[in-house]
């Protein structure tokens, strides 16, 4: 889209202001002076030093609280050009009368409040990124109105924040665009700008030769494109705070249609999210080349959010949309920042799935006077009592023994603490271990527990340590010639112990080697069945060089393969799976990928209504046991335990996690 066509739709104030009456034309070509003049809005606009000196010769604005409901402020921002101060005047209104409003999506930065914009001849003081974006988008003769939580939220009231945070979505949503300001352009965003339209322009053309973006080719090394300087520019870019902040989400997952404004450049969102998602996904060599990895939730903006025109041309990017469940939308957010952790679940509260498919009451209100830990329990339980979904125990990661012993329950995900995927998550229905029986969970409230119906049914005899980057996806200018020899070897580790005589194997010898190289990835490939074998054969030879010499290395279908196979396939694969996780081996002799923090007893378990096997602690009280987390355990993942149970093997019981 066009400047012309972006920024033609002026911002009114209802008439309140002269300077309001501006033309069309008038505002869009002051834009665009603003936008490619020499003369950036940027930081060095206003200096700390005066603008320090002179808002503190003025009185403070005072917050009057807001009406009860809807209501909210939006800011009138008078025109003003260069180093003139910001000028503006805050108004309250029902959501559904404010008018037209773009609004600001931007990181605090720093909390120091260095800068200022005078609101009704008062103060109201600014963190530098928000007055570096207010000047960024400051229109020279005519005033805009705009929504900043800054300004337009008093941050001083935890009660007001919560109830503006409850209508956050409907804010983005109903605005007109939403404006993203990243900071002050580096001197690198015109030629940032140039590379993302030409490599746009090349997946149109490719597009229409290969019918949609999932069959277009894997990008080579060796292409012209992929060695363009130009992309340690986005590798910057992707960098920035602006991209790891989590209330970023909402705010342009919900946007009409965002901008992206870099400096004195502007992006279109689009272009700039298909690219990402082209490299994310058919141009791994460049990430791998210029060392980048951007989050997958914007570009994935319209499987999370239903609001996008899905039969708009950027859809044959995507060939048809997924949407993303909730669970797996708070779980991406892991990897994001928040300067309040309760902010993991508030921020995706928009999300329609957080809303009661009949009522449409969002599932838990923002209540900034609640803790952290209170406010994952009450997610939990209300998302227990409209879904009954035990699949949210899958998302339960500890990251040490201690968090296993706080007053915090088990079970209860931690929305805010990040180790890795998830195996069983929304969405994922290759695995089906207990979900073939009821799921009937039971709040405790006295103790915090949640009663579920169980199967016990082994204990962990051994351990791996748990795996690191290196241990199973070492750089490759570090591999040594002889990986036997090296220390991030714990494969050689694994094997010694699987092969001693004796040990334990719930396997027969000819399906020994099957359970381990489906273990070490948790069973998940993307390959032909023949291919993913031909992959771990060639993985197992180059860290185990002497497993030819083991009697269990039998599989002609292993050894054949391994002329053929892809190494680093199987490594990256067993990288995503097993990272933070152990390789065990319970008392039956299955195999099995556990959680960071388990240990040997711990016991292996299948809850009913579960995808996943879970790993479970005893705990002081007889039935009650702390929640370890999930694991894949090779010949349990499609219902085997239950099928079990139902033969009178084994015995179904209720327990309870605390």
């Amino acid at each position: 889209m066009s400047e012309s066509e972006e920024f033609v739709v002026l911002s009114r104030g209802n008439g309140e202001s002269d300077s309001d009456t501006c033309s069309a034309a008038a505002e869009l070509e002051e834009f665009v002076i603003l936008s490619r003049s020499d003369g950036d809005s940027g930081s060095d606009a206003c200096s700390t030093a005066t603008e320090s000196e002179d808002s503190q010769a003025q009185p403070q604005y005072e917050y009057k609280s807001l009406p009860v409901g809807e209501y909210i402020r939006y800011l009138i921002l008078e025109p003003g050009k260069d180093h003139e101060p910001l000028g503006g005047r805050l108004l309250t209104e029902r959501l559904d009368d404010v008018p037209a409003f773009d609004a600001i999506s931007y990181t605090w930065g720093s909390h120091e409040k260095i800068g200022y914009i005078d609101c009704d001849g008062k103060v109201i003081h600014l963190t530098a990124n928000l007055r570096d974006a207010l000047l960024r988008v400051r229109l020279p003769t005519c005033s805009r109105v705009l929504w900043a939580d800054q300004i337009c939220i008093n941050q001083e009231d935890p009660v007001e924040r919560g109830h503006q945070v409850a209508l956050m979505s409907k804010i983005y949503g109903k605005s007109r665009t939403t404006l993203i300001w990243l900071g002050p352009d580096d001197s690198h965003a015109e030629e940032l700008l140039s590379l993302i339209d030409e490599v746009y322009t090349i997946l149109n053309a490719q597009i229409a030769e290969y019918g949609s973006f999932r069959n277009l080719p894997v990008l080579q090394s060796t292409h012209p494109i992929a060695n363009d300087p130009r992309w340690h520019f986005l590798a910057t870019m992707t960098n920035f705070a602006w991209f790891r902040r989590v209330w970023v989400v909402q705010e342009a997952g919900l946007a009409e249609d965002p901008l992206i404004l870099y400096g004195k450049y502007a992006f279109d969102w689009e272009m700039t999210m298909t690219v990402l998602r082209w490299l994310n996904q058919q141009a791994n060599v460049i990430l791998e080349r210029f060392h980048f990895r951007p989050n997958p939730m914007h570009m994935e903006r319209l499987r999370i959010w239903p609001n996008g025109d899905v039969g708009n041309q950027n859809m044959q990017f995507y060939g048809g949309v997924r949407r993303w469940p909730f669970l797996q939308v708070l779980h991406f957010s892991r990897q994001l920042r928040a300067s309040d952790p309760r902010d993991h679940v508030y921020a995706f509260l928009g999300h329609p799935s957080a809303q009661h498919p009949k009522s449409g009451i969002p599932i838990i209100t923002p209540d900034y006077t609640r803790t952290v830990s209170q406010v994952n329990l009450d997610f939990a339980l209300q998302y227990l009592e409209w879904t009954e979904d035990l699949n949210l125990l899958s998302y339960v990661q500890h990251g040490d023994d201690t968090s296993l012993e706080r007053s915090v329950p088990s079970w209860v995900p931690q929305w805010h603490s990040a180790l890795g995927n998830v195996l069983g998550h929304d969405g994922q229905d290759v695995y089906v271990a207990g979900l073939q029986s009821r799921a009937s969970p039971r709040f405790i409230e006295n103790i915090r527990g949640l009663r579920v119906g169980a199967v016990i049914f082994d204990i962990i005899q051994y351990q791996s340590r748990a795996f690191t980057v290196q241990d199973i996806h070492p750089p490759a200018h570090d591999r040594p010639e002889h990986p036997e020899a090296s220390d991030f070897n714990p494969m050689r580790d694994i094997w010694e112990h699987l092969s001693r005589p004796g040990s334990s194997c719930a396997y027969a010898d000819n399906g020994r080697l099957r359970a381990l190289v489906h273990t070490l990835v948790a069973g998940f490939t993307m390959d032909t069945p023949s291919q993913a074998k031909a992959n771990a054969a060639t993985y197992l030879l180059r860290v185990l060089p002497h497993i030819e010499a083991s009697p269990y290395y039998i599989l002609s279908a292993f050894k054949d393969g391994a002329k053929s196979g892809k190494a680093e396939v199987y490594e990256n694969d067993a990288y995503y799976q097993g990272r933070n996780r152990k390789f065990i081996v319970t008392r039956n002799g299955s195999y099995g990928l556990a959680p960071l923090v388990a240990r040997e007893g711990d016991i292996c378990c299948v809850v009913f209504g579960v995808r996943m096997p879970f790993i479970l602690r005893s705990a002081t009280e007889p039935g009650h046991y702390k929640l370890v987390g999930e694991a894949y355990i090779h010949g349990t993942m499609h219902g085997q335990v239950v099928k079990r149970c139902e033969d009178g093997e084994l015995q179904e019981e209720d327990i309870t996690l605390v």
